[in-house]
């Protein structure tokens, strides 16, 4: 399976059941993905019987962990260092390349600061990647992206979140206007550098 799926169809033909069957079914085989419930079909919603059903359902088939992103970040860290050198630097890059993907603007020589500060962290987060850029000299737009990255506080600090590479825990995410995520954002298991692809409705 690619990294795209189209599921389409008119209103109340199970393109959301089947949806929800496919991340139970990648949750069981320890696939991460991220889900986010951009209509609200899973809100908690105390005068919808059915929805709540399904809610309590795809939670418990997956075992994700509820989100409201406005109210909190995160509980995560998406960054890790690998113990293998070479590894490592396949990770520092894989960053790089992207956070260049959400900022255009980033040049060639910005990207190669960004990996080559990140694989010099030893426990990497975003505010340790802010500091690392700022103590080497960094002073333009690979600073100023990573800075605001960091300032939104999106993710966990290496400290206080889960560590994607080793925990095999699940979240569910909460966006603004009571839309919530649910999500295991990160890594798949059988791949830790590379991303896994969000899925949404």
């Amino acid at each position: 399976m690619n990294g795209l799926l189209v599921n389409s169809g008119e209103p109340g033909f199970g393109k959301s059941r089947l949806a929800f069957e496919v991340l139970a079914q990648l949750s069981r085989q320890g696939v991460w993905f991220a889900f986010f419930d951009l209509k609200g079909e899973l809100e908690d919603d105390p005068n919808n019987a059915q929805q709540r059903k399904t809610r309590t359902q795809f939670l418990q088939q997956t075992g994700a962990k509820y989100v409201r992103l406005i109210q909190q970040d995160l509980p995560i860290n998406p960054l890790f260092r690998h113990p293998n050198p070479t590894q490592n630097a396949q990770i520092a890059y894989e960053i790089a390349s992207l956070i260049r993907c959400f900022a255009p603007q980033l040049g060639a020589k910005q990207e190669r600061n960004i990996c080559d500060d990140y694989q010099r962290l030893d426990t990497p987060d975003f505010p340790a990647l802010v500091l690392e850029l700022e103590q080497s000299g960094a002073n333009g737009v690979d600073l100023a992206i990573v800075q605001k990255i960091d300032r939104f506080n999106l993710f966990a600090s290496a400290q206080t979140g889960i560590s994607l590479e080793h925990s095999p825990a699940r979240l569910h995410i909460a966006c603004k206007r009571s839309v919530e995520v649910f999500a295991p954002p990160g890594l798949c298991r059988s791949s830790p550098s590379r991303f896994c692809r969000p899925v949404s409705l």
